[in-house]
């Protein structure tokens, strides 16, 4: 008989230790100004995994929706070097670009 608790815990263990690997790679890849969010990201992230190893049931608590969104927008690259710019920046950006081609 398969014990289906322990084969769930082992897929959400692996699930987490591949989203912290993700992290990790992603923070050595960083620029210097974004390497502060990533170092907190890394914090938060082994808080999360050491601190669940102690809970009965650790998938029920409401840190692991936090966990989930932050780590997988990292993982699926929602969060990216590009997206430092504010829309004002933007904006100024398209501006600069319009008035040159209308030169």
């Amino acid at each position: 008989m398969v014990n289906f608790g322990v084969l769930w815990f082992g897929v959400y263990i692996a699930l987490v230790i591949a989203l912290l690997v993700c992290v990790l790679r992603a923070s050595s890849k960083a620029t210097h100004e974004s390497r502060p969010v990533y170092a907190g990201l890394l914090i938060f992230g082994f808080y999360f995994a050491l601190g669940s190893l102690n809970l009965p049931y650790p998938i029920i608590f409401p840190i692991n929706a936090l966990f989930f969104l932050l780590f997988f927008l990292v993982a699926f690259r929602k969060i990216a070097e590009g997206d430092r710019g504010t829309a004002r920046s933007r904006k100024l950006e398209l501006a600069e670009s319009l008035s040159k081609s209308h030169r």
